[in-house]
């Protein structure tokens, strides 16, 4: 869509602020892009407001009678709520896969994001992990006071579901980002895959064959799209991931990654230059249905993370069980989960 500017007349004798004027009016004449107070501060602060033909950065400054507002945006450009896939969760204690004085790691659900987006009324897995904490410190007199801390140390896409750590005290986050920095964190993903043979370079690999791939990886789309990245000559960023066959059944197989880096997207990727695109991930190639039956999301599980405590250095594992819909999608497939 071509970019939009539009001027509006301020006709009310009551003064009234620049960002609640604009939340009233781009809801009235732009309802389908959920404008918010967020947005509309960032909007200013991007230089994109104008009141009286100068610039306003400030979204609380005062409107008068008669003062012109004028806008621009890229309605593409504008963050939508909610993606229409996200699942509505809220974290209770049957998630909660380890939790000590300093660690809490959660097993997240496929299809909830993890962090905090632009989309402010979005919910996300560090919001809730946040309110699940306070709400359980209320619950006994003593911890009335008590302050809730959570740190982030690592991601997991939209679509992958698994094991999520987080700290619980600021006194370990040097030491637990030391961990994932140095790849002292062995990190175990599960995958379902197709993988056609004929149509691809690579040998395909018989169920009980390990693999590799190294390669450097670097985002090929605009900023302005979706990212996608892939394997790259020269200019990336170096990846490595180690691969198994659990089992495979004609063109399926369940396949277990071993990451050695922390690349965007890198196991998808990896998989998918081998010729063994994930089930559900079509970005990379992979089949949206199986069977004729549809793929409900990207088939990628983080099963387990294998490190050294900070606190006490005793080796710790967390698992997180496969989900449903990777189990009935495994089924499917004929493949062992």
């Amino acid at each position: 869509m071509p970019h939009i500017t539009r001027t509006f007349i301020f006709n009310e004798h009551k003064s009234q602020t620049l960002i609640d004027f604009l939340n009233q009016t781009l809801a009235r004449e732009y309802a389908e892009l959920s404008f918010n107070k967020d947005k509309i501060r960032t909007l200013c602060i991007a230089g994109l407001v104008a009141v009286n033909n100068r610039v306003q950065t400030r979204a609380s400054t005062l409107l008068y009678f008669s003062d012109t507002v004028r806008i621009s945006f890229k309605s593409e450009k504008i963050p939508k709520p909610k993606q229409a896939n996200d699942i509505n969760f809220e974290l209770t204690e049957n998630s909660i896969l380890f939790e000590d004085e300093y660690l809490i790691a959660i097993n997240k659900p496929a299809l909830f994001p993890v962090e905090p987006t632009i989309v402010t009324e979005r919910d996300n897995l560090f919001d809730s992990l946040n309110r699940f904490l306070r709400l359980r410190s209320r619950e006994t007199e003593s911890d009335l006071e008590k302050t809730v801390y959570t740190g982030m140390h690592h991601r997991l896409d939209h679509h992958t579901s698994g094991v999520i750590l987080f700290s619980k005290n600021r006194s370990v986050n040097a030491e637990l980002h030391a961990l994932f920095e140095q790849h002292r964190i062995q990190k175990e993903y599960e995958a379902l895959c197709y993988a056609p043979g004929g149509l691809y370079k690579k040998s395909t690999p018989v169920a009980g064959q390990s693999f590799s791939v190294t390669n450097q990886l670097a985002r090929i789309t605009p900023k302005s799209q979706q990212g996608k990245w892939a394997s790259v000559t020269g200019g990336g960023d170096y990846a490595e991931t180690a691969f198994s066959v659990l089992s495979r059944s004609n063109l399926y197989f369940h396949i277990a990654a071993y990451p050695k880096t922390g690349r965007t997207h890198q196991i998808r990727v990896h998989l998918s230059e081998f010729g063994m695109p994930l089930l559900g991930d079509t970005l990379y190639g992979g089949l949206s249905e199986v069977n004729g039956c549809p793929v409900p999301r990207t088939m990628l599980h983080a099963k387990s993370i294998t490190f050294e405590h900070p606190v006490n250095a005793q080796t710790i594992t967390i698992s997180a069980p496969y989900p449903q819909d990777f189990t009935d999608t495994a089924k499917i497939c004929n493949v062992t989960a």
